[in-house]
């Protein structure tokens, strides 16, 4: 089951030092990981997965934690979710997704925000 992970608040150039190490699309991923060994492909997507809980130093105001799902299907949340940001570009088809994994049934003690410029 996945755990939630502190995200790692990091400078600009911090973020780009580990960015440079990840391939920019899928053809340039495949071309890298089909000349690794194993040990080596375990690094790389670990380095790709660890991207996933990075974020610029100037949010870490927020405390934030994700839940990385790195298998095929969850079925059960890690622990009691209580609130859900959605950035300010997410689809509606996305946020209708999320909220129907969080509550099937229609209810939900999670409470959803909608994030926005002022």
């Amino acid at each position: 089951m996945a755990a939630a992970k502190k995200v790692k608040y990091k400078s600009t150039i911090e973020i780009e030092e580990i960015l440079k190490e990840i391939p920019l699309n899928d053809n340039d991923f495949m071309n890298l990981y089909h000349r690794l060994n194993n040990e080596q492909q375990k690094l790389l997507i670990n380095k790709i997965q660890e991207t996933s809980i990075i974020k610029h130093k100037d949010w870490k105001y927020e405390e934030e934690y994700r839940i990385i799902n790195t298998t095929k299907n969850i079925q059960n949340f890690p622990g009691t979710i209580t609130g859900v940001y959605f950035g300010m570009k997410m689809s509606s088809l996305d946020k209708r997704a999320v909220g129907m994994l969080l509550a099937p049934e229609g209810s939900t003690h999670c409470n959803l925000y909608q994030m926005y410029r002022p």
